[in-house]
């Protein structure tokens, strides 16, 4: 197992600049000046050495000289910007007054920064600074597109594993879609699942990827070896640092362990073990993310619930609420004011439905179907802002109209990406009633809403009725940055909402059924949540409006604002 790591003082490496110049004495000039300024300087005096200088070292930032002799450089350089070497360093280019201009225009986009020789050194500071802070801030900007896109397509692998989860009653296939999911989000060559025999003394390999001869057959005594002991005691191992195969039987699988970084984690399903799951060979050998371990906790407790379904014969229905719960918990953990929204939020929905259900407008439209898959959608309808960046999503402060402009992509993201798993779901009911809330939960009766600015029918059923169950909820619950807002006051602001922002037959549901939504506001209540009292409420005066940050919209006194 991975030793703990014990806190080691670092000095702050210096930078490191590459100065490309073939003038000997502007060379030592340019180095003291660096120097001074706390660079680290590596001498190149050519454009054609710069490749392999670069291939040779670490390199910061590049100087170089692209006038008189030197003119060649410049090609060399718009030769290095397109590739991965010099992606993030900032490149500094040295041209004479005479002709400047002329360089300038050339070498257009190829280089960060422009400098008049003779340098002087209060301005190549300057601009050494102002060009790897721009550098910085630009890799940080691919990373963070980059770590999203990542997000995005893992979130499509996982409804596409939800839907086979849902309807598959073979164990073989339900082993063989886990592994091929944990093989694709964590990039291992070796993937096996490990379930016990009818006595739960012994492990095998009941399913594996990758995998040699010698292992597939592997049977390993429950408490024993590493498969063994994660098996009977719980949780992970992680192994980081290469260690050897043991030959005793009983520890035979510490082999496939050998190759780090691995991972062994047991698969539990109502506090019980179930199985193993064990990665190793992962492609180019760095550690797993706390994301990738989210999304491995996530699907192996899912497999687990189903594993335990299949071989019991039990109904595949709490597999696949458990994981479209869990899809949503992943997207909405990222927020800080989650909570048990989700559990309340499927709950005022289903108790909307069915007093809509009486209505002679819907009993034909609303049935037991219609609430199961309801129940199953609703929790899925913020699944979008798993693509909204950190930075906007936990802003504590008012947003931006920027900022807000992204922040409303939410809902479209989150139904594109539903769709692209109904598409490959061969039982997509709940997951169009999942796509519809997503994407329609934010439009207004009036049609002043987002992203399409439909209104009245035009708006779907389910989407108009997940509209005053979230509002509700972001009203009667607490934030971060306010108290939650008595039940009282809360049902006066959806009432004079009705017909601007809510079908007004799905607020005469809510009012018919108020005592509901206060009961479950008071069973899914967060921890340490205190309602208002409504005496504390007159004395703060009336609602004030603010922009909304919440999963719900709410514009109390200007309908058209934001």
């Amino acid at each position: 197992m991975a030793a703990v790591p014990t806190e080691t003082v670092h000095d702050t490496p210096r930078a490191n600049v590459l100065l490309v110049d073939s003038d000997a004495h502007r060379r030592g000039a340019c180095r003291a000046l660096l120097e001074r300024e706390g660079y680290d300087v590596v001498d190149c005096r050519d454009g054609p050495g710069l490749p392999a200088e670069l291939d040779r070292r670490h390199t910061d930032a590049i100087l170089v000289d692209v006038t008189g002799q030197d003119a060649g450089n410049g090609e060399t350089i718009a030769q290095l910007v397109p590739t991965a070497r010099t992606q993030n360093i900032p490149i500094i280019a040295l041209v004479a007054l005479d002709d400047a201009a002329e360089v300038v225009a050339s070498f257009n986009g190829c280089v960060d920064e422009y400098l008049v020789k003779p340098v002087r050194a209060l301005e190549l500071a300057a601009r050494l600074q102002s060009a790897r802070s721009r550098a910085a801030t630009m890799s940080e900007l691919r990373r963070s597109h980059d770590l999203l896109g990542e997000h995005a397509r893992n979130l499509t692998l996982l409804l596409e594993y939800s839907s086979v989860i849902a309807t598959s009653e073979e164990l073989d296939l339900l082993l063989t879609e886990t592994l091929r999911v944990v093989a694709a989000l964590t990039a291992c060559r070796q993937v096996l699942i490990m379930l016990p025999d009818t006595g739960r003394r012994h492990l095998r390999v009941a399913k594996s990827v990758g995998l040699v001869s010698d292992y597939t057959s592997l049977t390993v005594p429950v408490g024993e070896g590493v498969a063994g002991r994660v098996f009977q005691v719980g949780g992970q191992m992680h192994f980081d640092t290469p260690r050897p195969a043991s030959p005793e039987p009983e520890v035979y699988d510490c082999g496939f362990y050998s190759h780090p970084p691995a991972l062994a984690l047991a698969m539990t399903a109502s506090e019980q073990s179930v199985g193993v799951l064990g990665l190793a060979q992962r492609i180019g050998g760095e550690a797993f993310s706390e994301y990738e371990l989210g999304y491995l906790d996530l699907v192996k407790n899912t497999a687990a619930s189903a594993i335990q379904n299949i071989l019991t014969r039990r109904s595949r229905e709490a597999a696949h609420g458990a994981i479209t719960v869990a899809l949503a918990s992943l997207a909405e953990h990222r927020d800080d004011d989650t909570g048990r929204h989700l559990d309340r939020m499927m709950g005022f929905c289903v108790v909307l439905a069915e007093e809509l259900s009486r209505d002679s407008r819907y009993v034909h439209e609303i049935d037991s179907e219609f609430i199961t898959n309801l129940r199953r959608a609703a929790p899925l309808h913020d699944i979008g802002k798993v693509a909204i960046p950190d930075h906007i999503l936990l802003k504590p402060g008012k947003l931006s109209p920027e900022e807000w402009k992204i922040m409303r992509t939410h809902a479209a993201i989150g139904a594109a990406t539903i769709r692209l798993a109904r598409v490959r779901a061969s039982d997509s009911s709940f997951l169009l009633m999942a796509e519809e809330i997503a994407e329609g939960h934010h439009e207004w009766f009036d049609g002043s809403g987002y992203p399409r600015g439909i209104h009245g029918s035009k708006i779907p059923l389910v989407a108009r009725i997940a509209a005053v169950a979230d509002v509700y909820d972001a009203l009667a619950s607490a934030r971060v940055y306010k108290q939650a807002m008595p039940h009282a006051e809360a049902k006066v602001i959806i009432e004079s909402l009705a017909g601007r922002q809510f079908d007004p037959v799905i607020v005469r549901a809510f009012l018919a059924r108020e005592q509901d939504f206060q009961t479950l506001s008071h069973k899914f209540a967060d921890d340490g949540q205190e309602p208002m009292r409504v005496s504390e409420s007159l004395r703060r005066g009336p609602p004030k409006t603010t922009q909304p940050r919440d999963r719900a919209e709410v514009r109390l006194d200007n309908p058209a604002a934001s």
